[in-house]
């Protein structure tokens, strides 16, 4: 009955300043499924980089080196500090790791986002191949 919907993200009024469902989100290309979110024009841009671009944010370095790289930084300071995407992208991942972690991006490693992926099948982390 849902499938046409695909996976969603709710954006929330305290966060995002209004109440939004997003639908489709394994269904439209990330700019179209983003259009729709109430996020600045920056953050829709950095976050449909970096869900769809293919980069190795760590070349030169083994499969281990960059495990260990990724263990050591939480997901949010990666998406940051590493992949450069605008700090008001951030809450739009925030809590996507609170049904198998129990908080966010803020407090889950790198290499914790890179592993478990989406129960959904709908969604990866944007992560550096490891």
């Amino acid at each position: 009955m849902y499938a046409r919907l695909g996976t969603g993200a709710f954006c929330d009024k305290e966060t995002f300043g209004e109440d939004r469902l997003l639908t489709g989100m394994n269904l439209t290309a990330w700019p179209e499924f983003l259009s729709k979110a109430p996020l600045s024009d920056i953050a829709k841009k950095d976050l449909a980089r970096v869900c769809t671009e293919k980069v190795d944010y760590f070349p030169g370095l083994s499969k281990d080196e960059k495990r260990a790289r990724l263990a050591k930084m939480s997901y949010a300071d990666y998406l940051t500090k590493i992949c450069k995407v605008h700090p008001e992208a951030l809450p739009f991942f925030q809590t996507f790791p609170h049904d198998l972690y129990g908080v966010g991006i803020d407090a889950v490693p790198a290499l914790g986002c890179f592993e478990s992926g989406d129960d959904y099948e709908s969604f990866t982390y944007p992560v550096s191949k490891a």
